[in-house]
């Protein structure tokens, strides 16, 4: 899975693209959001997009998998 993190540079968080975006971070794989959602993303200055760590890739496949 080829995995970014997305966090917000306010201590609040940050709601874009119909998801609350933490100070921590969120991991999503880049086909989890549509090319409007990352074009939002890529124009907020709040935000920022950076890779995920291996170890956050591998949490998020297996929270994948105990979703499905």
């Amino acid at each position: 899975m080829d995995a970014v993190r997305i966090r917000s540079v306010q201590p609040e968080g940050r709601y874009r693209a119909g998801r609350c975006w933490t100070a921590k971070g969120v991991v999503v794989g880049r086909d989890e959001l549509d090319a409007d959602a990352w074009e939002a993303i890529a124009a907020d200055p709040i935000l920022r997009a950076e890779p995920a760590e291996l170890e956050d890739q591998e949490a998020a496949a297996g929270a994948e998998a105990e979703i499905v």
